[in-house]
């Protein structure tokens, strides 16, 4: 096919090339002709808004819904809490992705305010990524997968990194941003964290290194009143007994003589509705431990990174409550 030149010096394009290149250029002028105006500056305005809104409703649905599926197996509460936890790292990357072509659209004053307090939304959906503790993983595969939001937390970093270095000027709402910012970083790490620790190679080295207690005292259940009048009280504390040596089999190893004597003497002496009750708590706690954070988030030092976030997001709960957008902009036109 013959080449054709052009103005500029040195560049040549094809038939075919040139062709592409119309069809892109009729496209969008196809696109700008058949959204009106109106359309094209509500999504300008409410585009970045609502993906906060979904994302703030999807993590109230999995609050309320995270770890029900412990108790129904029903498919449309799993088909539900699936697409809740799959939809909400898409929110995120398409908001991400707008606010970084949004920012540095304009250079007068009302544009820069704008910037930061689009930019003030960031480290709220990264909190959101970071996810509730009633779920952390939909499935064991993404606790052996956990490398993948680990990458995944990289990117994120230096795509919110750029955006913050785009939007900065000192002022409060900059300020707070950032403390933000190092709050969802520590959440979304935190639940990184977590699912490697659900990982079956790092559950199975974590029993080997920490293999509990030899013995398994006799446990006679207290006649205190309290445990009356909770019916599954004596269950859950024989449960929570039995616990650290019946982790073990889920991990392809024995039970030590010691533990297994012990449970089969209890075990005998019992119903098999308590039995099967005792039981019922234990696979419960497994299923935290795979797929939730309470069991891997009450040690020191997780309690230690969680009081520490705390402070940031309390103090800008208190600062956003008194801010006047009105200060950003004389402060930024100092």
């Amino acid at each position: 096919m013959a080449l054709l030149s052009v103005s500029l010096p040195h560049i040549t394009f094809t038939d075919s090339e040139k062709s592409i290149g119309c069809m892109i250029i009729m496209n969008r002028r196809t696109v700008q002709e058949i959204l009106p105006v109106i359309v094209v500056r509500f999504l300008n305005e409410w585009l970045l808004r609502g993906l906060v809104l979904v994302s703030l409703l999807l993590q109230i649905e999995l609050v309320l819904l995270g770890n029900r599926r412990k108790y129904t197996p029903r498919k449309l509460l799993r088909f539900t809490i699936w697409l809740a936890y799959t939809t909400k790292d898409l929110v995120f990357d398409i908001f991400i992705g707008v606010l970084f072509k949004c920012l540095g659209a304009g250079n007068d004053y009302s544009s820069q305010q704008n910037d930061m307090i689009r930019a003030f939304w960031l480290p709220f959906l990264l909190h959101h990524l970071g996810g509730p503790d009633t779920i952390t993983a939909y499935s064991l595969a993404d606790d052996e997968l956990w490398i993948r939001p680990f990458i995944h937390l990289l990117l994120m970093f230096l795509w919110a990194l750029s955006i913050f270095l785009r939007s900065w000027k000192r002022t409060l709402l900059n300020i707070l941003t950032y403390s933000m910012f190092v709050t969802g970083l520590i959440k979304f790490g935190e639940k990184t964290l977590f699912l490697k620790s659900g990982s079956m190679d790092h559950f199975r080295d974590s029993i080997i290194r920490h293999p509990g207690p030899e013995v398994i005292d006799d446990y006679i259940p207290s006649p205190d009143p309290s445990n009356q009048s909770i019916p599954d009280a004596v269950p859950l504390q024989k449960a929570n007994k039995f616990f650290p040596k019946f982790k073990r089999l889920f991990t392809d190893l024995v039970l030590e003589p010691t533990a297994l004597e012990q449970s089969k003497s209890y075990f005998k002496n019992i119903s098999w509705t308590e039995a099967f009750q005792v039981i019922e708590i234990e696979l419960g706690f497994m299923y935290d431990i795979f797929y939730t954070k309470p069991m891997k988030a009450y040690d020191k030092f997780d309690l230690l990174l969680r009081f520490i976030c705390l402070f940031p997001t309390i103090s800008t709960c208190c600062a956003s409550g008194s801010f006047d957008a009105n200060d950003v902009s004389s402060r930024t036109q100092r």
